[in-house]
């Protein structure tokens, strides 16, 4: 059994000149986990994957599924290809990979939301233009997760508000972005989609934002680590980290880690 992850390399320097400079983003790498009998083990693979320069694609969520159409006659990417959501300040941009390119980031390929495909030329973080936006807004951190009951993929997020509200989308089946005879209203092929469909995500639109649910916040004024589990079948059940009165006192949260 293996899974992966993306984690962001920080450098943390603990006497800067510049306070600024304390957390320095590197950029994005790999990580593999394994479950042994021993217990899991985390590996690093190799240093820096996805440039600071670069959208920290990965960052927000990843998602494992079937090969594209585009890219389903091809044998050397793999049986599989990652989605991988990544946040900029004016939204969500989206990239793909075949599973056995993910250490090699020159391999990616990058959705384009006015031409409706992927291209080799990834978007530059500072892009404002929402016509060039996999999905414009506030984000601050989330997931994407397929809900076996509703049969449709579900983002649940927190924005950069700080205001301890959980939101959601969901991928509406009906409202399929272009025409096609596989990605038609209704699912692919009007049959619904499955866990490994994720190609569904640059096939129909979401919904627009709602307020799934409003935390109470801590002594420290806000909620931050939110976190879906997406295990339970029929219920969605949220959780998150109140920040202590004596965290803001000591000054961590201005610096932005904690």
């Amino acid at each position: 059994m293996q899974a992966f992850l993306y984690a962001p390399l920080v450098y943390v320097d603990s006497k800067p000149q510049d306070p600024s400079k304390e957390y320095q983003a590197r950029g994005m790498t790999l990580i593999t986990i394994t479950a042994p009998d021993s217990g899991p083990i985390a590996t690093r693979q190799g240093d820096l994957i996805i440039p600071g320069t670069e959208v920290a694609f990965g960052g927000f969520s990843t998602l494992l599924g079937y090969k594209s159409t585009d890219s389903a006659t091809d044998p050397d990417g793999g049986d599989r290809d990652v989605y991988l959501l990544g946040m900029t300040n004016n939204g969500i941009q989206l990239a793909r990979a075949r599973i056995n390119d993910l250490t090699d980031f020159s391999k990616y390929t990058f959705w384009n939301p006015k031409s409706q495909n992927f291209s080799t030329s990834p978007p530059t973080p500072s892009v404002i233009d929402n016509s060039q936006m996999y999905m414009p807004g506030t984000f601050s951190s989330g997931s994407i997760f397929y809900s076996p009951y509703f049969q449709t993929f579900i983002m649940v997020y927190f924005n950069k508000m700080v205001d301890s509200t959980f939101y959601i989308r969901y991928l509406q089946l009906d409202v399929s972005l272009r025409k096609g005879a596989v990605w038609v209203a209704g699912g692919k092929k009007g049959k619904g989609i499955e866990a490994e469909d994720i190609e569904a995500l640059v096939k129909y639109a979401w919904s627009a934002e709602q307020t799934l649910y409003a935390s109470p916040p801590g002594p420290g004024g806000f909620n931050y680590a939110r976190m879906t589990h997406s295990e339970f079948f029929n219920t969605l059940v949220v959780s998150y980290l109140m920040v202590s009165a004596e965290v803001l006192l000591g000054g961590c949260l201005p610096r932005g880690m904690c």
